[in-house]
């Protein structure tokens, strides 16, 4: 079919701000990969290491007592509104009690919408879509500090090439750094997460910057009982947008079978996800994880409904 240059600058504006749900470009990047940190406000960098926290933090996958682990969840981003599916997969694997690898992706489906011409005919429908996929490496140093390394590619589709020439979907590559230091039931970590190239949806265009973060967690968790207390807290700063996000989470178990869990994260400016509270179930059932996350918007209905749910392996 015959190419349209300017005739869907509309649509593919609109495309270009509904392409992350939030506004900032690729912000899904810096979205919670598991139901257990969500609930917990986001704050993952203090959290011990599994499957759903090393997209985010690599070096976390050597501070645990998992020789393998696995994390699928799904996430229902603002359904009331304008639905977008986000599934996410991970896992990870320790060669040696120092060293480890892991796999992690997640692909994002937002609404479709209609592509029109000058004249309001109907042209085609599009269905935008972001994935990110990688490989992650550490290495544990003594017995209480590791670090790691990730290594990613990013694919985001906003519009039709067949109908836009000027368009192109966009691609980057990026990293992330972690470093993290436990001692006994304290947890600290800090990283750099999505440092890379820009993303031009435009050909020769110049490009947007990836949601790049300088982050700051501290985790703490103990015993009594039968009851297990796990809290965590975590600072971010926006490279892009010179702007401060934070999470605060706490965790309540019962046997080590059950877990409520609650949060609140805060933004200075949506830059990635607007201020919110949240809560969440978990539940653990032998080597099996599942758990559940919900958000309770706030002064905003942009996140309204929004929910996760996961499910872990661990041996």
């Amino acid at each position: 079919m015959k190419r349209i240059k300017i005739l869907t600058l509309a649509a593919f504006a609109f495309a270009a701000t509904a392409t992350t749900a939030v506004a900032q470009t690729a912000g899904f990047l810096n979205q919670a990969d598991d139901a257990r940190s969500m609930a917990m406000g986001g704050a993952v960098m203090g959290l011990e290491g599994d499957a759903g926290t090393i997209s985010v933090n690599p070096a976390s996958m050597m501070m645990n007592d998992y020789m393998f682990s696995v994390n699928v969840g799904y996430q229902a981003l603002k359904p009331t509104t304008a639905l977008n599916n986000q599934v996410n997969l991970a896992g990870f694997l320790k060669f040696s009690d120092n060293f480890g690898m892991s796999i992690f992706g997640k692909y994002v489906d937002m609404p479709t919408y209609d592509l029109m011409d000058k004249n309001g005919n109907l042209l085609s429908q599009f269905t935008p879509s972001e994935l990110a996929a990688g490989l992650g490496f550490a290495y544990r140093i003594g017995e209480n500090f590791s670090i790691g390394l990730n290594a990613k590619f990013i694919r985001s589709a906003i519009s039709d090439a067949e109908y836009i020439d000027i368009y192109q979907d966009g691609t980057a590559f990026a990293g992330d750094l972690s470093l993290m230091y436990r001692l006994n039931n304290l947890r600290i970590a800090a990283g750099i997460t999505n440092i890379g190239t820009k993303i031009s949806y435009i050909i020769d265009g110049e490009g947007y910057q990836l949601p790049a973060a300088g982050r700051v967690g501290v985790g703490y968790g103990a015993q009594f009982s039968n009851f297990t207390l796990d809290a965590s807290a975590e600072v971010n700063y926006y490279l892009a947008s010179s702007t401060v996000g934070a999470g605060l989470g706490l965790e309540l178990g019962y046997a080590n079978t059950g877990f409520l869990r609650a949060g609140f994260h805060y933004a200075s400016n949506e830059g990635t996800l607007p201020t919110y509270a949240s809560v969440g179930l978990g539940g653990k059932f032998g080597k099996h994880n599942l758990g559940l996350a919900y958000l309770l918007p706030l002064g905003t209905e942009a996140l309204k409904n929004t929910l996760m749910i996961s499910y872990g392996f661990n041996f």
